[in-house]
């Protein structure tokens, strides 16, 4: 079984995880999910469906990850950080098999960027 940390085989973008604790706009639930099969050979284009029933929360999940990346690129060009999503989230995504994480822990007041050692 593969790690999260081999998920680097398909090139292009990938969502890994997200981890959710204590955000307004998911209830302030401690949730996390994966997108990546862990018995996934990778060798052709990756696709993730999410089903559930009405009012689970399938909208509020994209917005999530919606409002992240567009943080994400407000940092890139030195903006500050909106803070659309609140609570504590580790977003881990892979691009053409790099990984990164997002991350914001509000009791330290730090977020955090994670990149390969090529990227710093």
């Amino acid at each position: 079984m593969k790690s999260q940390n081999e998920v680097h085989k398909y090139e292009g973008f990938k969502l890994i995880s997200l981890d959710l604790r204590d955000t307004t706009i998911m209830g302030k639930s401690k949730l996390f999910y994966s997108f990546v099969e862990p018995k996934d050979e990778q060798n052709s284009i990756y696709t993730t469906v999410i089903i559930g029933a009405n009012g689970t929360g399938k909208s509020n999940l994209f917005r999530i990850i919606i409002e992240l990346l567009k943080e994400l690129e407000d940092l890139g060009k030195d903006n500050s950080r909106s803070y659309a999503v609140d609570g504590r989230f580790n977003l881990k995504f892979s691009i053409n098999g790099d990984i990164y994480e997002y991350r914001h822990k509000p009791r330290y007041a730090r977020q955090f960027l994670s990149m390969p050692p090529s990227q710093k």
